[in-house]
This record gives C-alpha cells, structure tokens and sequence, in this order.
C-alpha cells in the first residue's frame, strides 16, 4: 500500500486503532457494542483481518489475531487485558474502573479473566451462537 492512503487512514484516528479478529463471533459482538467508550477514548474499530493492517504493521495477520490490539500510527501495539484497561482508564466515567483493574491483584485476575476467555473465544462463539463479521 503506497503512504499516501496509509497516511489518510493515520489522519482518521485521532490516536489509533483497535483491532480485532473479525472470524471471532465473540469479538464481532462485543467490540462494536463498545463503540461509543472506544470512540470515546479516541480510537477507530478495525477489524485485524483489514487489508492494510499486516502491512502497514508488519506483523503477519495470523500473529496479530492471537489477541484484541491498540495500534497507533507509530506502529507501537498494546495488546490483550491492557487494552481494556488502557481504553477504561482513557474516558473520564470509566476511569476509576480502568485504575482499579491496573491495581496489582486486579491486574493479575483481570489477565487470568481476558486469557482465559481469549483461548475460548471461539468455542464461546460457537456455544453462544455469535456470528463472526467475516466468514
């Protein structure tokens, strides 16, 4: 992809991008659920699997889908439980949420929570009968 679209898609976000895995019915319905918080916090939804991103990154997509992800147009990620934490501590009414999941003890259960649903992510799709965005 030349710089010129990659920069218009850059201009777009005013911080970045959050990706996620379009193929995971779990993702396909909850991510755009949260639209409002993630706008919010000044990030754009982008599925993963969106021609640019493995590119413009430089990270194969099969890589890049193992967890949610911040981007930013500096190609520095966030990745897994911390971009939850990173989008609730971003919007001043879920702030105190976002610094009470950072807590030391939180912040262990809230990975063991995010990693534990994240490797049944698509069994939870399958059970609960969610359509992913992209077949």
């Amino acid at each position: 992809m030349s710089e010129a679209p990659i920069q218009d898609l850059v201009n777009k976000a005013k911080k970045g991008w959050l990706l996620y895995d379009a193929r995971c019915g779990f993702c396909s319905y909850f991510v755009p659920r949260c639209r409002g918080i993630i706008n919010k916090a000044g990030y754009l939804i982008t599925p993963i699997q969106s021609h640019w991103i493995a590119e413009f990154l430089n990270t194969p997509t099969e890589e890049l889908i193992k967890e949610i992800r911040i981007a930013y147009p500096n190609k520095k990620l966030i990745s897994g439980a911390d971009v939850y934490i990173h989008i609730l501590s971003s919007v001043w009414w879920t702030k105190l949420l976002g610094i009470f999941l950072n807590l030391p003890g939180m912040y262990y259960l809230t990975t063991k929570v995010y990693r534990l649903i994240n490797n049944n992510r698509y069994l939870i799709s399958k059970t609960c009968r969610l359509r992913p965005e992209i077949e």
